[in-house]
């Protein structure tokens, strides 16, 4: 059985080149694909987002650039802005995880009362 594949996606606005600004953030979730199944998941998001225009890059403990996920560009109608007739440019990034994040709870050292 193939790993599922789950997804953040985080919208910002690049209608200003001197300033980003972003718009909303999804929270981590599966997206019914799988590993073997990434370039179908590549290409729905294409669909959804538009063009592709980067990748979203990490770099790991050894100092290593990997590729995690995608930045796709479309022109959207803004909600956020002053008219409604506006729109702006919007970078959709996606980043890809292999499970759902876990929260770990680190407890400060106690202090000793008596």
């Amino acid at each position: 059985m193939s790993t599922p594949i789950f997804i953040r996606e985080e919208y910002v606005d690049v209608s200003d080149e001197e300033k980003s600004y972003i718009v909303r953030e999804s929270d981590v979730y599966e997206t019914g694909y799988t590993v073997d199944e990434i370039g179908k998941l590549y290409r729905a998001c294409q669909k959804e987002h538009g063009r592709c225009v980067s990748k979203v890059y990490v770099d790991d403990i050894s100092g290593r650039t990997k590729a995690i996920g995608w930045v796709f560009r479309s022109r959207k109608e803004c909600d956020h802005c002053y008219k409604s007739t506006d729109t702006y440019l919007q970078e959709t990034w996606i980043t890809l995880y292999s499970g759902m994040p876990k929260t770990v709870t680190i407890y400060a050292k106690p202090i000793v009362i008596g």
